[in-house]
């Protein structure tokens, strides 16, 4: 008897000891934050750009850190100390986390990739320019799961995606098309990466042929086109998840000759006025000095028109503090009032004229009431 009750304190001993083993190498639960909901229909014979506004990590992992990190400059990377050390495995966030700038830093919300990572650092990779002296003890860095096509379109529930005969391109009904890189410049409006769903799962379309997807990861704010096939009828795009947490850092890479182009998800949840969006000087879109298109500092394209690949539909800028519609020189009506609605992805524009190196936008339900006035 007083060996079965020894067997039974050691088991009890023993899962309680493992759950908290596993409850310290899991992120912390976000249970709090509110949760929003967006649609859009997809029609057919027609590319749709959409992009989801939500952050779809359930849980993050939030570290707290040593003190300033160091700079590599020649190798451009950056190594995080961490206040105490963690129960990880040797690498175990490489490729499947990413690090984004926490609680009420500056630079909260900015992601960075994991290059490497132990029980008490993590080393991340960055491009330009990283605020080192801006850190100190007790600062703190989350490791964000990237979304992977099964997180954002899982196959049992999603309704945007119609299950594709089999591989052939005349096989395919819907494709799932992708501006996915490190490097998320675009100079036309058709991403470089294809996917499409059948009965197996996902699929994408690569070099080595067609191979499964389910589990391709994601960078965060990833601009997205669906391509629906004529005569099957619309789809539509549903997407849920978390509202954002910090805001949006994008990059901009290029020097002052080069054009770039950022493809990205429209930051609002519900219909707003660009005059609402929050997209203006103080977040690096830069405004025009005049309706002169050699005067742009920076321009927001919109594709909402039919069929594939599709050229802009409009051109938006910035100049006295409103947004101008590019007309082609007749008149450029303000076009404050013009709505953007939730679910899109648009294309932001930095003309070879101008300069920066990152652009952010602050989402709607984190501005403060000052901005929200603005």
């Amino acid at each position: 008897m007083l060996r079965r009750i020894l067997i039974f304190l050691f088991l009890v001993f023993f899962f309680v000891l493992a759950a908290a083993v596993a409850e310290a190498q899991l992120p912390d639960a976000e249970v709090s934050r509110p949760i929003g909901f967006v649609r859009q229909t997809c029609p057919e014979g027609s590319d749709t750009w959409i992009g989801t506004p939500f952050d779809h990590a359930k849980r993050d992992a939030v570290v707290s850190l040593r003190g300033r990190p160091r700079v590599i400059s020649d190798e451009g990377l950056v190594v995080f100390y961490l206040d105490g050390a963690r129960p990880w495995r040797k690498d175990e966030w490489v490729d499947s986390h990413y690090v984004r700038i926490g609680g009420d830093h500056r630079y909260a919300g900015r992601a960075y990739r994991i290059r490497s990572s132990s029980r008490v650092t993590v080393v991340v990779e960055y491009e330009d320019h990283f605020p080192r002296d801006d850190f100190g003890r007790g600062d703190e860095i989350e490791l964000v799961p990237y979304p992977t096509l099964d997180d954002l379109f899982p196959t049992e529930t999603q309704t945007t995606f119609l299950e594709s005969d089999g591989y052939l391109p005349l096989q395919r009904k819907t494709e799932l098309l992708v501006f996915e890189t490190e490097r998320p410049e675009a100079t036309n409006a058709t991403p470089p990466l294809a996917f499409f769903l059948t009965a197996d799962g996902w699929k994408q379309v690569t070099d080595r042929g067609v191979v499964s997807a389910g589990h391709f990861r994601l960078t965060p704010w990833t601009a997205m086109i669906v391509r629906n096939r004529a005569g099957l009828g619309n789809t539509e795009f549903v997407t849920t998840g978390l509202l954002a947490k910090f805001p949006r850092w994008l990059p901009v890479r290029g020097d002052w000759n080069a054009i770039r182009e950022i493809p990205t998800p429209a930051p609002n949840v519900v219909p707003r006025r660009l005059a609402d969006l929050d997209l203006d000087d103080r977040n690096n879109f830069p405004d025009s000095e005049s309706t002169d298109p050699a005067d742009r500092g920076g321009e927001l394209l919109i594709f909402e028109g039919a069929g594939f690949d599709q050229a802009p539909s409009a051109i938006y800028f910035r100049v006295n503090d409103e947004w101008r519609l590019d007309d082609a020189g007749n008149g450029y009506p303000v076009a404050d009032d013009v709505e953007l609605p939730p679910g899109t992805a648009f294309v932001v524009r930095k003309p070879h004229r101008s300069w920066f190196r990152q652009w952010v936008y602050t989402p709607v339900n984190l501005q403060t009431e000052e901005e929200a006035a603005d």
